[in-house]
């Protein structure tokens, strides 16, 4: 007997399903690579770790998370997280360790588009070593970069589109204001009294609620480059 069509076109999309499910999906490079910053050797600040030794020199550093920063001279700066490169088997078991300061490098250009050049940023002195911030946890992954004597600020705005992404969030005074943007979902914090937001105070306090969604609503020019949508890795 010879299998019926429908038969076979369930088969042939199994097959393709299941042939994508299985496809790995890698980033492309779109263009040539520049190695604007290499950072120096320099002594590990410490303390030890399995891997690394509190005052010993290692040649090669590895940069992880950064951010750029304009000065108020136009120069541009870069802060990021920094540690020894660790050579370790398998490599992820020590991958992270010693990420416990920030690497600090500076361009003398005020044009962005100049400082992307081989090599063009100067390293200066690591910053924010645990030594240099007695009483907080060795982890040195979210750093704030703060203007000296720049006064207090209505309210800080932030957005996030990856994993559980798109985020909005408004922190004014005590209460922060979370927006789930694809489900519409607004979510009050009193930071004072519940730092793990774990308690929505929106039924509680409306005018709270309302007051930092038009906040909320102001706060972001939309720019077709950064849309508030989730991202996902495509090929």
């Amino acid at each position: 007997m010879k299998p019926s069509r429908l038969f076979i076109i369930c088969i042939a999309l199994a097959t393709m399903f299941c042939a994508r499910a299985q496809q790995v999906y890698i980033p492309v490079q779109d263009n040539d690579f520049v190695t604007i910053y290499h950072p120096k050797g320099d002594y590990f600040f410490g303390p030890d770790s399995k891997f690394l030794k509190e005052g010993k020199w290692y040649d090669e550093w590895v940069v992880n998370d950064h951010a750029f920063v304009k000065a108020e001279d136009g120069r541009w700066h870069i802060f990021g997280i920094t540690h020894p490169e660790i050579l370790s088997d398998p490599l992820n078991l020590g991958i992270h360790q010693g990420e416990w300061a920030s690497f600090h490098a500076l361009s003398y250009a005020t044009d962005f588009k100049k400082t992307l050049e081989d090599n063009h940023y100067d390293d200066l002195s690591k910053i924010l070593a645990p030594k240099d911030r007695p009483g907080e946890i060795l982890s040195n992954h979210a750093p704030c970069i703060i203007k000296k004597d720049q006064g207090r600020h209505d309210y800080l705005y932030w957005e996030f589109n990856e994993r559980q992404g798109p985020l909005q969030a408004i922190l004014k005074d005590n209460r922060k204001l979370i927006h789930r943007v694809e489900t519409s979902v607004y979510e009050l914090c009193d930071l004072q009294k519940d730092l793990s937001e774990t308690t929505d105070m929106g039924k509680e306090e409306p005018e709270s609620l309302k007051e930092l969604k038009q906040i909320l609503g102001a706060a972001r020019s939309p720019h077709e480059q950064f849309p508030l949508t989730h991202r996902n890795i495509t090929k």
